[in-house]
C-alpha cells in the first residue's frame, strides 16, 4: 500500500573499469591498479502539498571517481626483514541537482552543487623476524584530503576544507613448527571528511563535515588439531569509534554535527572438521555488541541514549602482513 500521489521512480546506473599491472624483479614485486567509476542516478519523490496539488521533488546525480594505487613488496616473505611501500591517489567529482516539480506551473527551488574531492596517500610497512616463528610488523599511512563545493544558482555559495591523517598499524604474530598461527593486531582507521550538497528547500548551502576515526584491536589464532582433521580460526576484537560526522538527516535537511563515540566488542569462530574422507563439516559463529558510549543529542532532545545499539561499525584490523587502509 502506497499513499504517494505521484509515481516515485528511481533510476541508478554505474560502471566500473579497472586494470592491473604487475612486474617481478629479484628484489621486489611491483603492482599498479587503476580504476574508473561512473554513476548516474535520477530519483523522484512525492512532494505533494495536497491531493489537488501533486508534485515531485527530483534529485539528479552525476558522479565520477578515478583512483590509482601502486606498491612495492619485498620478494621474499620468509626473509628476516620484509617491507611494503606505496602510494594512492583518487579524484572524485560529483554534481547533485534538485528541484521541485508541480504538476502545473514551473519548477521551483532549482539548484545544483558541484563537489570535488582529491586524496593523496603514502603508506609503508616493515616486518622484523625477531625469533623463530615470531614476527613484529609496523605500518603507517599518511594521507592528505581536500574537498571543495560550489552551487550553481544565485547566490553562489562555496565551501570546503582539507585534512591530514596518520593511521598506524601494529601486529605481532607467532607461527609454530606445524604451521599454527597466533596473532595480535592494533590499527587505526579513518574516514575522510567531505561536503554534503546543498538542499535548496531547506534554505542552506553545502555543508562540510569532518573526518571520523576508530581504533581496532584483535587477538586470534588459525590452526589445526587432531592431526589436521579439525581446523579452527577463533578471534576476539574491540573497537572504539570517534565520530564527528553529521548524523541523521531529518526531513531531507542536513542538521549539522550529531557525532558521538561508540564501542564494539565481539568474537568470531570458524571451524572445519574432516568427518570422514572426502566429507567436511563447517561451522561459523559470530557475536558483536556495538553501542554508543555517550548520548546523541539534537539541541536539548536526546536522539540516542548511552548504551543504545549501533550498527555502523566495521572491523579494520585485517590480518598480519596486510597494510592498513
Amino acid at each position: 500500500m502506497n499513499a504517494a500521489l505521484v509515481q516515485q521512480p528511481i533510476n541508478d546506473a554505474f560502471y566500473l573499469a579497472s586494470i592491473k599491472l604487475n612486474a617481478v624483479s629479484s628484489v621486489a614485486d611491483f603492482s599498479a591498479v587503476s580504476s574508473y567509476f561512473h554513476r548516474t542516478a535520477a530519483i523522484k519523490m512525492d512532494w505533494s502539498l495536497s491531493e489537488t496539488e501533486p508534485a515531485t521533488w527530483a534529485v539528479d546525480l552525476r558522479q565520477t571517481v578515478f583512483s590509482q594505487e601502486a606498491r612495492l613488496i619485498s620478494i621474499n616473505p620468509h626473509a628476516a626483514l620484509t617491507w611494503i611501500v606505496g602510494g594512492f591517489y583518487s579524484d572524485a567529482r560529483k554534481r547533485e541537482a534538485d528541484s521541485g516539480n508541480p504538476s502545473l506551473g514551473p519548477a521551483y527551488g532549482e539548484n545544483a552543487t558541484a563537489i570535488r574531492q582529491a586524496q593523496l596517500e603514502w603508506f609503508g610497512q616493515i616486518g622484523l623476524r625477531m625469533a623463530k616463528g615470531l614476527t613484529a610488523r609496523v605500518g603507517l599511512r599518511v594521507g592528505r584530503t581536500s574537498y571543495a563545493s560550489e552551487t550553481e544558482a544565485a547566490p553562489i555559495v562555496r565551501n570546503g576544507g582539507a585534512e591530514t591523517a596518520m593511521t598506524p598499524r601494529f601486529d605481532l604474530s607467532y607461527r609454530t613448527d606445524v604451521g599454527n598461527l597466533f596473532y595480535l593486531t592494533a590499527a587505526k582507521g579513518y574516514r575522510s571528511g567531505g561536503v554534503y550538497a546543498a538542499v535548496t528547500f531547506c534554505g542552506e548551502g553545502p555543508v562540510p563535515f569532518p573526518a571520523d576515526t576508530l581504533w581496532s584491536y584483535e587477538i586470534g589464532a588459525k590452526g589445526d588439531l587432531l592431526g589436521g582433521r579439525l581446523h579452527m580460526e577463533p578471534s576476539m576484537f574491540h573497537m572504539k569509534w570517534n565520530n564527528k560526522q553529521p548524523g541523521p538527516i531529518i526531513g531531507g535537511c542536513n542538521i549539522g554535527s550529531l557525532g558521538a563515540t561508540a564501542v564494539s566488542d565481539g568474537f568470531d569462530l570458524a571451524m572445519q572438521a574432516l568427518v570422514v574422507e572426502h566429507f567436511k563439516l563447517g561451522l561459523a559463529i559470530a557475536y558483536t555488541d556495538a553501542h554508543y558510549t555517550q548520548p546523541l543529542k539534537l539541541g536539548d532532545a536526546v536522539i540516542l541514549h548511552e548504551g543504545d545499539a549501533h550498527s555502523g561499525q566495521r572491523r579494520c584490523a585485517g590480518h598480519p602482513g596486510e597494510s592498513n587502509r
